[in-house]
Formats: C-alpha cells, structure tokens, sequence
C-alpha cells in the first residue's frame, strides 16, 4: 500500500502533463507548529481476541483498531511522542507554511520507510499496550455481566507487526 504512495502517479484524464499521486497516505509539509522534524505514523492493528465463559466453547475473533502515533527526529534517532494531546496538538493546528518539492517529500517519506526496523519495536509495543486496554475492556465488561454470561476468560494477543497505513512528515519552518 505504501508503495503504490510513492510511485511516481498516474496522468490525469483530461491533461498530457499532469502527474496525480496514486494515493495520499503519505504526506510532508512545513510549519510552524514544531520545532524538530516530526513524523506521525497510522497504524492499524489487528487482535486475535479469543473468549470462553465457564463450560462453554471458545469464541474467536478478529479484531482492529487504529491509533495515530508519532516521533520526533529521524528514524533510527527516534524521540517517541507519549502525550496523546501533543499528538492531537500537531493534528489540529498545524498548517502549511510553504510548498514542498515533491522529491524533497519522497526523500523523507523513502527515509521513514528505510528506518522501519528502527521503528518497529515500538509499534510493536503500541500494539503489546492497545492489547492490553482492549483485554481489560472486556474484563470489565465480564465482571460487570456476569450474571448473564457467567464468569469466564478473555485473551487479547496482537498480530505483529501493525500495519503501517499512513506518514506524514511535519517539518520546522
């Protein structure tokens, strides 16, 4: 998927010349809302979630989920974003200062791309912990149900690595 974002495009219907981009997963921009070069990453992960109340079958299902994470610097230098509200922050008030040369912004993303085994052992913590809210989710659920289905166990276990679906690449102006 992600390489279909950095093919060089398709022409345009009605023009010779134009180049649209394939698809816009990926993204850079400047601003003025960072003062490092920042990347957030969309992530989807997928849950093997595997329940049984007390003396019956199993039930199985396939779960996902997304999250938006991100990091500052590059890939293999990765300070990680804890805070969900600084996320949130560059989400929402972070607009473009200036255009980008579409090479300069393949150059990045390519970069993000090359540095995913710097990258993954936190995605694959992200997942570890999205796992473990989800686990404990239905926990409470069961506890609080358990007149109606009886008490039983729920295992939550994640497919790793997570999908990469998205980059986008915030740069200081």
């Amino acid at each position: 998927m992600l390489n279909s974002a950095l093919d060089a495009g398709v022409i345009a219907e009605n023009s010779k010349d134009e180049v649209r981009p394939i698809a816009s997963r990926c993204g850079m921009i400047y601003t003025h809302a960072v003062k490092t070069r920042t990347t957030l990453l969309l992530l989807r992960y997928r849950f093997h979630l595997v329940s049984q109340v007390v003396r019956k079958n199993e039930h199985r299902l396939l779960t996902e989920d997304v999250q938006i994470v991100g990091f500052r610097g590059a890939p293999e230098e990765a300070v990680w974003i804890e805070n969900v509200e600084e996320i949130d922050i560059i989400l929402n008030n972070a607009p473009s200062t200036r255009n980008v040369i579409p090479q300069t912004a393949k150059d990045r993303i390519r970069e993000v791309l090359d540095g995913l085994g710097e990258l993954l052992p936190k995605m694959n913590e992200y997942a570890q912990n999205r796992a473990e809210q989800l686990k404990d989710a239905h926990q409470r659920v069961r506890e609080i149900t358990v007149g109606m289905a009886g008490p039983g166990n729920v295992d939550v276990q994640p497919e790793l690595p997570p999908d990469l679906l998205g980059i986008y690449i915030y740069l200081p102006e």
